[in-house]
């Protein structure tokens, strides 16, 4: 489930950071909150992050997905060009949401 918000700054959706609270009150139940600034928690992570953990995130490919329909779909409604997208699916490149950004595979050599 993906939550988003309005922003009229920006004037365009901003991905918020959801979490599930459950509670034992029959009143209450289980609940969805959202509104923490993703922006705002990856700044925060990024300053409290180690040294060999940084180096990890810039050379690891560790939370790096297929790119699908339904991401193409995400990423065109956040200003990403469709076409751009498809291209890199034909190029075998995979989307990092952790970097918000398309990973291409590494390329050795040179083409013939």
């Amino acid at each position: 489930m993906n939550f988003y918000r309005w922003t009229e700054s920006s004037n365009r959706l901003r991905p918020l950071f959801p979490f599930a609270v459950r509670t034992d009150h029959p009143g209450v139940g289980p609940r969805y909150i959202a509104g923490y600034p993703l922006d705002m928690l990856r700044e925060t992570l990024e300053r409290v992050r180690s040294a060999d953990k940084r180096i990890e995130k810039i050379f690891g490919r560790e939370d790096v997905v297929d790119i699908t329909p339904d991401i193409i779909g995400q990423l065109v409604g956040q200003g990403w060009e469709e076409a751009t997208l498809l291209e890199a699916v034909r190029a075998g490149a995979q989307y990092s949401p952790s970097r918000n950004t398309v990973l291409y595979p590494a390329v050795f050599g040179e083409e013939e």
